[in-house]
């Protein structure tokens, strides 16, 4: 039985008044309802009961541009703390989660009215929900969820959430609940931001991360010494200039007997290009042929992350950043090489910071170093997005 046979039954509306009723709400509320959302909330405000076999579920995979709302079933996979949003004289509340069906993870935004649910408790991390006419979105140029004033939304169950251990080099901007276990090569002393305890430090398991940790979770970093191995669950990854690993307050934090031998640069193998394998960490000997890419885009030195005109945190003297890539040559293959921050400026010869140099400055310096033989030290990975295989240089060896 569709929608508007349902509706039809239940109330004292003719067919021609509740189509009626539906094209008003799409074109009050243009580019917010499909028919079938609009139907669905003309039922909730009549009061009319709908099964869930009556609500045409989107899975989350699907999910694109060209759906305006959407009913998912959906576990939470992490909760972020609750924020405040000002424009004006108008203030809201939202809080965001991450939402995960199958292999899909994306974000859920709660306004307002369904922010307690969280600060209650009664939305927790492992959670399943049955969301309905959510609106369809994009946050950070990603498929978002929000809800809306229509929206609605119930706990109907809980599934236990197991973090997944992953090997640094296997961390992606998608791992919101890891397990990782590595060397804590350095640390820095314990300090307040605000109303929060935190600590940076970094990690070695064949590959370095850095990360941070807060409030409870900081507390129990801080007692481990440097050269230990430390075991957290519970983190998450976020990207700055680099990949970098957040230990929330809730993470578990302890140490294990495994060792991890830090390799010096100058003992790691030297390889061609044909004989690299994914996640190693090499030296690579080869010419720049060509250039590839050059992109720049604002950056935040306070805050270490991308940015628009002003940054979240009010700051408004951004720089320019860069990443580089060049096609890359030995006698048995090529490949793409990525230079980052510091490597550009090692690469360049320069003293200064490139981040004080305009675009057209950068490139006309990385035209005296094409055709050049260098050594770099890094590691290959497959772009995410385009698929090809790039050599990660994290070192300019000469």
């Amino acid at each position: 039985m569709s929608l508007i046979e349902q509706i039809k039954k239940k109330s004292n509306l003719s067919e021609d008044e509740i189509n009626s009723k539906i094209k008003e709400k799409i074109s009050k509320y243009p580019g917010l309802f499909t028919e079938e959302s609009a139907a669905y909330v003309l039922a909730k405000e009549l009061g009319i009961v709908l099964e869930d076999k009556d609500v045409k579920l989107t899975p989350l995979n699907i999910i694109d541009n060209t759906i305006k709302t959407a009913n998912v079933n959906t576990v939470v996979e992490y909760i972020f703390p609750p924020k405040e949003y000002v424009q004006g004289s108008k203030k809201s509340k939202y809080v965001r989660l991450i939402v995960r069906e199958d292999d899909t993870t994306v974000n859920l935004t709660l306004w307002d009215k369904f922010v307690p649910l969280v600060e209650t408790k009664k939305i927790k991390k492992g959670s399943i929900l049955a969301c309905k006419n959510l609106s369809v979105n994009k946050y950070k140029n990603k498929i978002s969820l929000g809800t809306t004033s229509f929206s609605d939304i119930q706990v109907t169950g809980e599934k236990k959430i197991e973090p997944e251990q992953k090997r640094i080099n296997d961390l992606s901007e998608s791992d919101f609940f890891v397990k990782v276990e590595a060397k804590l090569v350095s640390k820095r002393e314990l300090r307040n931001i605000n109303s929060s305890k935190v600590i940076n430090f970094r990690l070695y398991d064949g590959f370095y991360i850095n990360a941070s940790a807060w409030d409870d979770a900081a507390e129990e970093v801080n007692k481990i010494d440097i050269g230990k191995t430390i075991v957290i669950e519970g983190a998450y990854v976020r990207r700055r200039q680099k990949l970098e690993l957040n230990v929330p307050s809730d993470a578990k934090i302890s140490t294990s007997s495994k060792a991890f031998e830090v390799v010096a640069d100058a003992d790691l193998p030297l390889k061609n290009i044909s004989e690299l394998a994914y996640g190693e960490r090499v030296r690579l000997k080869g010419t720049i042929k060509g250039l590839d890419r050059l992109v720049s885009y604002n950056w935040c030195d306070k805050c270490n992350k991308k940015a628009e005109d002003v940054c979240a945190c009010g700051n408004k003297d951004l720089v320019k950043n860069y990443i580089v890539g060049f096609i890359f040559g030995d006698e048995s293959a090529t490949t793409k090489a990525i230079l980052f921050r510091n490597q550009i400026s090692a690469l360049l010869g320069l003293q200064q910071d490139i981040t004080g140099m305009t675009e057209d400055e950068v490139s006309s310096k990385l035209s005296t170093v094409l055709d050049k033989d260098k050594e770099f030290l890094g590691y290959l990975k497959k772009n995410t997005f385009s698929g090809e295989d790039e050599f990660i240089v994290m070192r300019v060896v000469s």
